[in-house]
């Protein structure tokens, strides 16, 4: 028999997205354990408020493959639970499909490219439908053919090929599309002359689409060779089948971690929601700050201006005129990539409107 660091006899559930091999098992959950952690420690030390949206969703999804994976590897060397083990396979589909799901949709919200094209965007968002599918078919295909319990050089039926073909075929589809997408508007910001951080992270972004692209066209290769191949092309190839899937599996962590943490200024050609979203939280920060300041004297940014001035002898009544004039050329300025140095006129109103302010 061809042997393995460790036991290549593993029992575990034939066809999985999850490897058969024990070590690329461990590998996968750390790697989905790390991606969380990294995610969550940069995003704590910058501000509360990031651990959102995109953020949240990776380190998330990290998270959930690093629990489910363990559960699964437990189960494998637990015989009471090896029938389980397409149930819990399934659990980690969830977060597999999910996290494709929301990329799909987020690559039409944030690419011009794909927002640009109904055709592309259509495509993309088919996903939501797609993907459930394809679960619930797997989930009553293993149910009604139950396959056996096996390590890298079992023989597997047809109906096996099937179960693996459901799960990994629509991950090779839509991982390649966005990947197809991401490029081209690496490409698109390399020809303006983008910032070289910002083309950095799309390329990260790039790597990472086609890692999962090559993951699952090894597994779906794989699967193939376990069902219809001979025995001894098992052997002479499972080496290679191993080391490349456990170098995937670590790119694709890397990857996308770089391109989440990766400081970057923001394209033209990348100018969407997320940049409007980020634009109302600075506004809504300097209108804090300047509540803060004015709030002594009961006056709020956003008030109507009164007619009668009731301000205190030695207090210019212009103060407020000139607190909003300031919030709007801070908010103007805060909405451009580069932000730029206070005027002499920024640093007199707010001396203005501070030293105003009743003790």
């Amino acid at each position: 028999m061809f042997w393995f660091p460790g036991s290549v006899s593993t029992p575990v559930v034939g066809l999985l997205n999850v490897s058969p091999y024990l070590p690329n098992q461990v590998a996968m959950a750390l790697t989905g354990l790390a991606v969380f952690v990294a995610i969550r420690a940069w995003t704590y030390r910058r501000a509360r408020s990031m651990w959102d949206g995109p953020y949240r969703a990776a380190g998330l999804t990290g998270l959930w493959v690093f629990l489910t994976v363990s559960v699964f590897v437990f189960s494998g060397l637990y015989d009471p639970l090896k029938p389980w083990q397409p149930t819990l396979h399934m659990l980690e589909e969830i977060g597999t499909m999910g996290a494709l799901t929301y990329l799909a949709f987020d690559v039409t919200r944030s690419i011009p490219v794909a927002a640009n094209n109904p055709l592309l965007e259509l495509l993309l968002k088919s996903s939501a439908v797609v993907f459930p599918i394809c679960w619930v078919s797997a989930l009553a295909l293993g149910y009604s053919h139950p396959f056996p319990m096996t390590g890298l050089f079992h023989d597997l039926p047809p109906e096996a090929f099937t179960y693996r073909a459901l799960l990994v075929v629509p991950c090779l589809l839509y991982a390649g599309l966005m990947a197809a997408v991401v490029l081209r508007s690496y490409l698109l910001a390399r020809a303006e002359g983008a910032d070289p951080p910002y083309r950095r992270r799309l390329a990260y972004f790039v790597l990472g689409h086609l890692g999962l692209f090559f993951v699952a066209a090894d597994q779906l290769a794989w699967a193939y060779l376990q069902s219809f191949a001979a025995n001894h092309t098992l052997h002479l190839l499972a080496p290679w089948q191993v080391s490349t899937e456990n170098a995937l599996f670590c790119a694709i962590g890397v990857f996308w971690t770089l391109g989440i943490v990766s400081p970057h200024q923001h394209s033209p050609t990348d100018q969407g929601l997320d940049d409007h979203k980020r634009f109302l939280r600075r506004l809504r920060d300097i209108r804090d700050n300047l509540r803060l300041q004015l709030g002594q004297r009961g006056e709020l940014i956003g008030a109507q201006p009164s007619t009668t001035s009731d301000a205190p002898p030695g207090i210019p009544s212009c103060a407020s005129a000139q607190a909003r004039k300031l919030a709007r050329r801070r908010c103007s300025s805060s909405s451009s990539p580069t932000p730029s140095r206070p005027t002499s006129t920024d640093r007199r109103l707010c001396s203005t409107a501070i030293d105003s302010t009743p003790p």
